[in-house]
């Protein structure tokens, strides 16, 4: 009978313990609820981001990986949870597992309880089981704690990774009928599929560092980075385009937006780096039309810049509405659009080719290029 109570006793000894790790499994799950990241970061594509989502696909029993939504900070981070997420995940398992491990062992020294006669095995038995019950205590007394203190104590944030965004290269280049005197032959390092692979093919220190009618490094400033409203990104613009960004920066400012730099001022050397990509890959097709010849881009006039709008920290994605509104801002220094690209704005161009013609007209609504 005595002995029948004992093991009675250790089945219930085991029956709580099992409990007690049910309830606390729940309550990692639920914490784990709570603390998961959004992992929102904006991408361009939504191609991209299913691709992304896609790719992810390891199986552990309770891990929900964060989908991708396309949202990044006003600094242009992206932060991605998965790490986090898989390694919180081993973190509860290794808990979980842990615990089950010292159910079996008390059940094990219950046992060898049960059958010693007494002695020196009891005693042993006994202070083995209060050693397991107090380290179940420490493992999961220590998650409660830390998660009451502050929850981040037991979770993994997630890796903040700069996000740079996709914006086509061409300038100019993408419309065939733009031959005015900046995309003159004699103003460019090279102008056709021979001359740039002439070019590409000699050495980078003997390739030109200004041609004719481009800005030298030394004539252009950087934008401020407390300009209100403009989101500067260290690039380099001539100093009046500095002023005109300053009245920019206003006006988005009060429509509450933000102006984020995307591309300046693009040296010549720059320039050719871009177009011998494309040479060394065989893109032929790309060269004055996704990549302007080096010299004939504004951008090496230090008077054009790449821009995004920015609302509440995050890069919008432009509809037709947002693309006039930005316009409209951009107006207001005195800026105009290229009219194949909408985050192409350049000070002093109104008139020339696939520009509008004064600064009251405007680019051709909807807009039909690329994006």
């Amino acid at each position: 009978m005595r002995k029948l109570k004992k093991i009675i006793g250790v089945a219930n000894l085991g029956v709580i313990l099992s409990f007690i790790l049910v309830f606390n499994i729940s309550a990692v799950k639920a914490a784990d609820s709570s603390l998961r990241l959004a992992g929102a970061f904006e991408i361009t594509t939504s191609d991209i981001t299913q691709d992304i989502n896609d790719r992810i696909n390891i199986n552990i029993p309770g891990l929900n990986f964060s989908k991708i939504t396309g949202e990044v900070d006003s600094e242009g981070y992206l932060y991605i949870p998965w790490i986090g997420q898989y390694i919180g995940a081993i973190y509860r398992y290794a808990m979980i597992a842990a615990s089950i491990l010292a159910v079996v062992m008390i059940i094990i020294e219950g046992a060898k309880i049960i059958v010693s006669a007494g002695g020196e095995m009891k005693t042993s038995g006994y202070k083995r089981i209060g050693q397991i019950v107090v380290g179940l205590i420490i493992l999961w007394g220590s998650y409660a704690i830390m998660y009451n203190i502050n929850p981040d104590l037991v979770s993994f944030r997630a890796l903040k990774i700069k996000f740079v965004q996709t914006i086509p290269l061409g300038d100019e280049g993408n419309d065939p009928l733009v031959r005015d005197a900046l995309n003159n032959s004699d103003t460019r390092a090279c102008y056709d599929t021979p001359t740039c692979q002439t070019l590409c093919a000699a050495p980078e220190k003997t390739w030109p560092s200004v041609v004719e009618g481009m800005v030298a490094p030394n004539k252009v400033n950087k934008i401020p980075n407390n300009i209100t409203g403009i989101i500067a990104n260290n690039y380099s613009v001539k100093p009046e385009l500095i002023t005109a960004l300053k009245t920019v920066g206003e006006t988005a400012d009060g429509k509450g937006y933000k102006i984020r730099i995307g591309s300046g001022y693009r040296p010549l050397f720059n320039q050719i780096k871009l177009v011998c990509e494309k040479v060394q890959q065989g893109n032929y097709a790309a060269l004055g039309i996704r990549v302007a010849w080096p010299g004939g881009s504004r951008h090496g006039l230090g008077i054009a810049i790449d821009v995004a709008l920015v609302k509440d920290g995050k890069i919008l994605t432009m509809s037709n509405d947002l693309i006039n509104e930005l316009e409209e801002i951009m107006r207001t220094g005195g800026f105009v659009r290229y009219c194949a690209e909408w985050w192409h704005f350049e000070l002093g161009t109104a008139g020339t080719k696939s520009r509008p013609p004064d600064l009251k007209s405007y680019c051709p609504r909807p807009y039909a290029g690329e994006r």
